[in-house]
């Protein structure tokens, strides 16, 4: 499995807490949005602060993101007050208006909870650490979830240590990309999750390395303990386990549940034993319901009417992409074989 598919399945989405705020963009006057009891001056100020937005490059999908996040503002000058100087601040890194769009619908709450100060001071520190990749995408879209932190006792000493260990920087981007919040444990607390992965053997040199290092970070000791006790309730040896760790660690990080219901079904099916977990245990992150399921009933389906051999073809059939899984196994079936047109479906749907 490439790192690319790895992303798209264990990338963590970004989550707001429920919070509403009065609409800011709506053509109806709001008499939530301003402290004054004038609709008129309602009007002009939620025109002018749409005004700014708009000559930042946000579209009207990105105002509407950014809507319920919006402070009440008595009037235009407010806004230039506690808003626009948030503006200002990216603009003067040289970040274009698509770029500032990024960071601010990516972090709708810049807008009200972190102070203009902590924005200058964690945009300095994080210009320090990573220069010019500041400006790349991915990282602008994450700046919200680093800002308003102690950076000189976590991210800063905690990429210098990385750095220290020869980790390749394109492995340390790799947390800025999909963890940034992880690079903001305590240096110490950081310092021991790295202990611990070397300590199970991962090679400091493999891609996998940070990954491994963010697994073990993510849980308690205790939730370590217990997530090993599902591997052994399910018959894997220590050795097992720690190769399983070191091929792909982020099994690690999928609930109990997850890991047991997949490894029994696996092995019930009669077509795969634990020795094919452990060479292979990315399969584990795949969907029972969505994809493991379906495609051994696909195989059930075609050694039933033979033209398939029984237990031929084990290894791809559970790896391969979905489309090539389909050219292969289905399409050329679907004239003679109407049982597989609940693929078709599925495939639609």
């Amino acid at each position: 499995m490439s790192l690319r598919t790895y992303h798209k399945l264990m990338q963590p989405f970004l989550r707001n807490n429920g919070e509403h705020f009065a609409p800011l963009f709506s053509s109806v006057p709001s008499t939530n949005l301003c402290s004054t009891s004038s609709d008129s001056n309602n009007l002009k100020t939620r025109d002018y602060v749409k005004s700014v937005f708009e000559s930042y490059g946000f579209s009207d999908t990105l105002l509407g993101k950014c809507e319920k996040f919006a402070p009440k503002f008595s009037s235009s000058k407010e806004f230039q007050q506690t808003v626009q100087p948030k503006f200002d601040i990216f603009r003067n890194m040289g970040l274009s208006t698509a770029q500032i769009a990024i960071v601010f619908s990516a972090y709708p709450r810049i807008l009200i909870r972190v102070p203009v100060h902590y924005i200058e001071r964690s945009v300095a520190v994080l210009k320090k650490v990573l220069g010019d990749k500041l400006y790349d995408a991915r990282i602008l879209k994450n700046i919200g979830w680093l800002l308003n932190s102690d950076y000189d006792k976590t991210l800063v000493p905690n990429v210098e240590y990385l750095r220290s260990c020869q980790i390749e920087e394109s492995q340390i981007m790799q947390l800025f990309y999909h963890y940034p919040r992880f690079l903001l444990h305590k240096a110490e607390n950081f310092k021991e999750f790295v202990r611990r992965v070397d300590e199970l053997g991962v090679d400091r040199g493999s891609k996998l390395f940070v990954y491994a290092v963010r697994t073990v970070g993510s849980m308690s000791l205790e939730s370590w303990e217990q997530k090993l006790d599902v591997f052994r309730g399910l018959g894997f040896s220590e050795v097992d386990i720690v190769l399983t760790f070191r091929k792909f660690p982020n099994v690690f990080a999928l609930s109990d549940r997850k890991i047991k219901e997949t490894a029994e079904f696996l092995v019930s099916s009669g077509r795969y034993d634990r020795s094919f977990i452990c060479r292979y245990p990315y399969v584990l992150i795949f969907s029972l319901d969505r994809r493991i399921k379906p495609r051994l009933r696909v195989l059930e389906i075609l050694e039933r009417e033979k033209i398939l051999e029984i237990n031929n073809n084990k290894t791809p059939v559970l790896i391969m992409s979905d489309s090539k899984f389909f050219a292969k196994f289905v399409e050329p079936h679907l004239d003679k074989v109407d049982e597989l047109s609940f693929m078709v479906k599925d495939a639609k749907a």
